[in-house]
């Protein structure tokens, strides 16, 4: 199990880092690095009230198609917050562009 989130954990920085490059100016590469990694990465409790945890974009992706809707607030928490702290990591440590 800990070798499935270690290879999740790694895709997902993977993808994040193609999507922002995507972008020339270092706030569009930011916020869409950061919005990248915030979906991809947060996880909450599959069924209110259980202990195990999934990405949250699986969860939303279940809760549409098969399983019964929980309310999507219940998902968006977690997004909220990891974005807000993804975004104010990467703003501080992303290289800026140096013109010579």
């Amino acid at each position: 199990m800990i070798l499935f989130w270690i290879f999740y954990l790694v895709l997902s920085v993977l993808i994040s880092f193609l999507i922002s490059s995507l972008f020339n100016k270092r706030i569009y590469a930011i916020l869409s690095f950061s919005f990248s990694m915030s979906i991809f990465l947060s996880i909450w409790f599959k069924y209110p009230g259980e202990v195990f945890l999934a990405p949250v974009l699986s969860i939303f992706l279940l809760e549409n198609t098969i399983i019964e809707n929980n309310g999507i607030l219940r998902l968006v928490r977690p997004v909220i917050l990891s974005f807000f702290i993804i975004f104010i990591i990467s703003f501080f440590l992303w290289k800026k562009n140096i013109k010579n």
